[in-house]
């Protein structure tokens, strides 16, 4: 991307940490924001915030309550930006979740929240995304995965399996543009540990894998 300026910026998991930092940096270059994230009250404070440093620069932010862990949800995400600005130029696949402890120790449930969220909603982002990226006249994709997509962590096997099959995805979609010309940048992002607030994901797992994990912790095998 040669600029930013009057562009129009996605980002997911935008309410708090890399999220909101990235969506704060967009809007300092003069870019749109479309604010994604599944907690509504958090989000809604970031709008605000977005909506002044955007406004500064004679561009706007949207919040756009999202579960990307849902393909109708990001669906819905997509339609929403294209409603407000017309197109989409960037995408930062960026909402994720953690989840640690042996893998001897994980539930079913655990792993599939944290592939739902981690890996899934890479997809979904990709899936519906793409086709508003190729429309533009200039576009980027990144995804967040981390340094645990890159070497094995011991306690972190969901999520770091999930960042691994991120960065093959991103990995290949660049080799593929490489190969078709379509000029579409791509990129991931491999952070190590930074001060978000990942380490207490737990508060946004979905009611029903809550119940779902407390019946396996107790025994329950048809929980999974």
């Amino acid at each position: 991307m040669k600029t930013m300026n009057g562009r129009v910026a996605v980002v997911t998991g935008a309410a708090s940490g890399i999220g909101k930092a990235l969506a704060l940096g967009f809007a300092a270059e003069g870019a749109n924001v479309v604010l994604a994230d599944v907690e509504a009250d958090a989000l809604a404070a970031a709008e605000a915030e977005l909506a002044a440093a955007t406004a500064a620069h004679g561009a706007a932010a949207l919040g756009v309550v999202t579960d990307v862990s849902r393909s109708d949800s990001v669906a819905a995400l997509a339609d929403a930006a294209i409603d407000r600005f017309g197109a989409v130029h960037m995408l930062c696949n960026n909402a994720g979740v953690g989840g640690g402890g042996l893998i001897r120790n994980q539930q079913l449930v655990d792993w599939k929240w944290v592939i739902d969220v981690c890996l899934w909603g890479v997809v979904h982002g990709l899936h519906h995304f793409l086709p508003h990226l190729a429309a533009a006249d200039e576009a980027h994709v990144m995804s967040t995965a981390s340094i645990a997509g890159l070497m094995p962590t011991p306690g972190l096997g969901p999520y770091s399996a999930t960042k691994y099959a991120v960065v093959a995805i991103m990995e290949t979609l660049y080799l593929e543009t490489e190969r078709d010309g379509s000029g579409l940048g791509v990129s991931v992002l491999c952070p190590g540990v930074v001060r978000t607030n990942i380490a207490t994901a737990q508060r946004n797992r979905p009611a029903e894998l809550r119940r779902a994990r407390r019946a396996a912790a107790a025994g329950d095998g048809s929980a999974g």
